[in-house]
């Protein structure tokens, strides 16, 4: 779900771009103002796909939180690796415009700022998530590649990484499950208020 900017950033006052720009946009006016599909997007999708993805887990919804509990699952016994790009890479082997369009439009607070991307990947380079405040691994929007990765083809269910997968794989007896949500509670300190309560709630 992309995001617009609308009455509340902006107002009406948009103009005409005779170039690419890229604006900070803070994340009290994304959390609470209603948005409005005549405006232009404002996020990349990358973006905008963690933040819906946050909200979701929030939410409490079912499969949000279950794709993140295998994201998690997953990177804690190796299944998946995180790989970091820095931005002296991103700005000097890129496209000039990735590492603008990515930092300048992060919805970070005052005391994290955008300084490399984190990918979540298979020991084959297969894309599956990256970081993100908040909820600290989201899945990655294109899919198209999971199934054909033998490591990851195990944990899916359709385009979805499935909980029930993972359990029966990964989490098969009490005490190996108990490990893994001890080992969330210890991230508990990158994890957003509401979504400590839903894990709590969940488990």
């Amino acid at each position: 779900m992309p995001f617009f900017l609308n009455k509340e950033i902006i107002n009406d006052g948009v103009g005409q771009q005779k170039e690419r720009d890229f604006q900070n946009v803070a994340i009290s006016a994304l959390a609470n103002s209603p948005h409005d599909a005549k405006y232009f997007e404002t996020l990349p999708t990358a973006w905008a796909n963690c933040y819906t993805f946050q909200k979701g887990i929030e939410a409490n919804k079912l499969s949000d939180v279950e794709e993140w509990l295998v994201l998690m699952c997953l990177h804690a016994t190796g299944t998946l690796q995180t790989v970091v790009y820095d931005r002296y890479d991103l700005e000097n082997f890129y496209d000039p415009d990735l590492w603008p369009a990515l930092e300048r439009t992060f919805p970070h607070s005052d005391k994290e700022k955008l300084e490399n991307i984190i990918l979540l990947t298979t020991n084959n380079g297969v894309i599956v998530g990256s970081y993100y405040p908040g909820v600290i691994y989201a899945p990655a929007r294109n899919r198209t590649k999971w199934h054909d990765d033998p490591n990851l083809h195990p944990y899916l269910s359709g385009e979805k990484l499935s909980w029930q997968s993972c359990l029966n794989l990964q989490l098969r007896d009490r005490t190996t499950r108990q490990k893994f949500f001890n080992r969330l509670l210890g991230l508990q300190a990158l994890m957003s208020g509401r979504i400590k309560t839903t894990l709590e709630n969940f488990w």
